[in-house]
């Protein structure tokens, strides 16, 4: 009978739509609120937030993978006071986390 007349089990699951009620742990909710911020782009077209999402995850990481020959011409010198560009990235990159996962929480 099983076979014949399967149990309903509700609809199929749609992996691009979180429900509500999910909130991930706390050194993911940054990574979550900036591909909620990317839902903002969907005039662009039906796909365009879920490229834009993924595509600026990438960026990021990419550019963690760049800071060795970024900040190459100053490994020299280990003060941080003479090293304004690794600063300023790091300032960037701490207080965008911080941002977004103050923002992810209270969302």
């Amino acid at each position: 009978l099983a076979t014949l007349f399967p149990a309903h089990l509700g609809p199929k699951a749609d992996p691009f739509d979180t429900p509500a009620h999910i909130k991930p742990e706390w050194y993911f909710l940054a990574a979550f609120y900036s591909l909620k911020l990317a839902e903002y782009t969907e005039f662009l077209g039906l796909w365009a937030p879920k490229i834009i999402g993924i595509a600026g995850q990438g960026v990021a990481v990419g550019i963690l993978f760049l800071v060795p020959w970024l900040d190459r011409g100053e490994v020299k010198v280990r003060d941080w006071r003479k090293r304004p560009k690794a600063m300023i990235g790091l300032a960037v990159g701490l207080g965008s986390f911080i941002i977004l996962t103050l923002m992810g929480h209270f969302s």
